[in-house]
């Protein structure tokens, strides 16, 4: 029998790298089928909710003053963290995060929107027992924010990490709340069942967000003011450049000074020789054209102070702005029976009194109430002045700029005044 010279066989060593490549395409497979189920759960996994940061104000100078006694400011921490929860879990709501004195928390039932709206109408309320229960003025700021959120689960974690736009947003909102108020986006107030509990307090650039319309819950106290962060190195040249400024600008003035004095020189010589002095010989200084917005200027400054005064205060500020409207006009407020109005937390505040025949009136001896009438008769007279040295005449401007006016309190202070 002849031995064959050939088999009709392929090497080892090619059997195996076809096995490898078969394998490696099955695996290829299986990640890219794996990969496909992974995007469809995590689209299907987005819910709309509302978060919220809440955050204690002056946590941070409070552990300063304690450095000596830190088990104050720690168990502080703690008290405001189980407070506050026990507040969410009561709203239907639940925290998601803690870092250190401010917690994250999202409403996720159908009616999560109002049940936010129900912790807020309670910031009062939390403030007074943060306060009662730690022993120290407490107050917290909020922010909140309302869309599609992805709850990204790790390893070791007892409670899923909401993910999402309205975790950003409502991030970068907060930077502008103050103590006592509650901010939100358009996003929140479109789906909100009475868009007037809300009130739009302007626009913000948010970092990676872009151009944003920021409201506060209840009236408006805040200002939105927007600040840029620039590198050391671009601040240096620009200082530099205002410097070179302000040089030019002080040469340019003293040869001004310097061209009056040669032209007034010239203009008394041609009048001692007769001769009729030319128009364009006379400069003109121009700085009494600013003088009406300069103290234009210093009012508004007078007003935001009011309206810090009225802010600070701790009573509901539309209330206290309105006592303080009524003083303007000598005033007062009437019980009546049918609302009910007692106004208990501004009597408790000593910032009211009440008469015999049940008359609500500012207490003219309390401390904050002095300085703000005070402040509000600075402003009225310089605002009369305003008004007989600036302001044109025209029949048809009809308003009236005036702390006596309800008008001005709702344009300038952000508070109705009218019941």
């Amino acid at each position: 029998m002849a031995k064959k010279l050939f088999e009709n066989k392929k090497p080892e060593s090619v059997d195996k790298q076809l096995d490898t490549l078969e394998a490696i395409r099955q695996r290829k497979e299986e990640i890219i089928a794996q990969e496909t189920e992974t995007i469809k759960n995590i689209r299907a996994g987005f819910q709309e909710t509302v978060v919220m940061f809440i955050d204690m104000v002056d946590s941070t100078k409070f552990k300063t003053a304690n450095v000596e006694t830190p088990e104050k400011w720690i168990l502080r921490v703690r008290q405001f963290s189980e407070i506050v929860r026990e507040y969410i879990s009561e709203c239907g709501g639940r925290v998601v995060k803690y870092i250190g004195d401010e917690l994250m928390a999202v409403f996720p039932r159908a009616s999560k929107i109002n049940d936010a709206i129900n912790l807020l109408n309670r910031i009062k309320d939390l403030q007074r027992d943060l306060s009662e229960i730690t022993g120290e003025p407490t107050t917290i700021k909020i922010a909140l924010d309302f869309g599609q959120v992805y709850f990204l689960e790790y390893d070791g974690h007892n409670e899923p990490d909401p993910q999402g736009t309205p975790i950003d947003r409502c991030a970068r909102i907060s930077k502008y709340c103050r103590p006592g108020t509650a901010l939100t986006s358009f996003e929140l107030v479109k789906n909100s069942d009475n868009t007037r509990l809300w009130s739009l307090v302007g626009e913000a650039e948010l970092k990676g967000i872009g151009t944003t319309r920021i409201y506060q819950f209840g009236e408006s106290t805040i200002e939105i003011k927007e600040t840029t962060e620039i590198p050391i190195t671009d601040l240096t040249t620009l200082k530099e450049k205002i410097n070179k400024q302000q040089s030019d600008l002080e040469n340019i003035t003293l040869q001004f000074k310097e061209a009056e004095s040669i032209n007034g020189e010239l203009a008394q010589k041609l009048k001692e020789a007769g001769e009729k002095v030319p128009e364009d010989l006379i400069i003109q200084n121009e700085d009494d054209d600013n003088e009406c917005e300069q103290n234009w200027d210093r009012i508004k400054s007078k007003i935001s102070a009011l309206k810090k005064m009225i802010y600070d205060c701790p009573s509901p500020q539309y209330e206290y702005g309105r006592f303080l409207f009524l003083h303007m006009q000598d005033e007062y407020w009437e019980y009546n029976s049918y609302t009910g109005d007692t106004f208990d937390t501004s009597i408790e505040s000593n910032l009211l009194r009440v008469t015999g025949e049940k008359y609500y009136k500012l207490d003219t001896s309390n401390r904050r109430n002095k300085k703000a009438i005070e402040l509000m008769d600075e402003i009225e007279f310089d605002l009369e002045k305003f008004e007989s040295e600036c302001r044109e005449d025209n029949d048809n401007d009809l308003f009236d700029y005036s702390l006596k006016s309800p008008e001005f309190w709702s344009k300038y202070v952000g508070i109705t005044v009218t019941r």
